[in-house]
């Protein structure tokens, strides 16, 4: 069992950035786990529009859920650009979906 904590200090609300990290589905069944289960959880970093569509499937700054990923997996989408955990040391931002 490992157990990890970490600390940050919340220096700007929300930086504003649409930079992201690409995730991408990847051609070797079983090196990693399916694009779906990897960005559930995860905030999106731009708008994830269907390309045939054009239905918004999740909202920048938005949370990937369960139903949202099944929907991109249904669309064909085989990248996602998602919010990376962006700290400089111990201090970053605080996406807008995220306040509270």
């Amino acid at each position: 069992m490992v157990d990890v904590a970490h600390d940050c200090i919340v220096l700007e609300e929300d930086c504003g950035t649409i930079d992201g990290l690409w995730l991408y589905e990847t051609p070797e069944k079983g090196l990693l786990p399916n694009l779906s289960e990897r960005i559930i959880g995860r905030l999106a970093a731009s708008n994830i529009v269907d390309p045939k569509t054009g239905e918004i499937i999740v909202e920048r700054n938005q949370e990937v859920d369960d139903k949202k990923a099944a929907q991109i997996t249904a669309a064909g989408i085989k990248s996602v650009n998602i919010v990376p955990t962006h700290l400089s040391g111990k201090t970053g931002c605080l996406p807008e979906m995220l306040r509270s």
